[in-house]
């Protein structure tokens, strides 16, 4: 007679969560704040009222930091993963392109999240996708444009006393504008700070 399976075999049975990196850029018509903010860091919450529901988000740009309130619309990308079984986090703004880390199920779970994304008009991006950790920051939290553009500024001597290169001449080497390259390498020296500040005081 076939046993019935433990509680740690259907565990071990079961498919791995993933963590998974998205580059999302709304649709046109989408009337999200972030898409005129020039965006460091973000945080976001929604909270129903008589109107409907707003997204009330805390931006960081540059010295500066605002609080705003948006009504949530058809075309917004939020609510589309909180009717997903997932954990979701918006990570940064980048050119216009919200950045967002996800914890996913599985892989199916992962396909029709995208799936939903898309049919909102969306252009979305898969990023990087890891085996995932309970620790969030054990993640490398770079975007992949923040990490291009590091390691540009790195091997060709941004970083040294002097300077072996520039903001304009990497700029030119990665076709974008000199504003960008400032506003990723900010973002990348900020993460890469605050993780080792974290392995400081663990």
């Amino acid at each position: 007679m076939a046993g019935t399976a433990s509680p740690i075999q259907s565990q071990a049975d079961a498919p791995a969560p993933l963590d998974v990196r998205l580059a999302i850029r709304p649709p046109n018509e989408a009337t999200c704040p972030l898409m005129t903010e020039t965006v460091e860091s973000v945080r976001r919450s929604s909270a129903g009222n008589e109107s409907g529901t707003e997204c009330r988000l805390v931006i960081g740009s540059g010295r500066s930091t605002s609080f705003q309130t948006a009504k949530i619309g058809d075309q917004c990308l939020c609510p589309v993963f909180d009717t997903h079984d997932c954990v979701w986090e918006m990570t940064g703004v980048d050119d216009g392109t919200l950045q967002f880390a996800i914890t996913v199920p599985d892989r199916s779970g992962l396909a029709s999240l995208v799936n939903s994304l898309d049919d909102t008009g969306a252009t979305v991006r898969l990023e990087r996708i890891t085996p995932a950790s309970a620790d969030r920051h054990a993640e490398d939290m770079l975007t992949a444009k923040q990490r291009e553009a590091f390691l540009v500024a790195l091997n060709a001597g941004y970083y040294e006393r002097p300077r072996g290169t520039t903001q304009e001449e990497i700029a030119d080497e990665l076709d974008i504008s000199q504003g960008a390259v400032s506003k990723r390498l900010t973002a990348a020296r900020r993460q890469i700070a605050e993780k080792y500040a974290r392995r400081l005081v663990d």
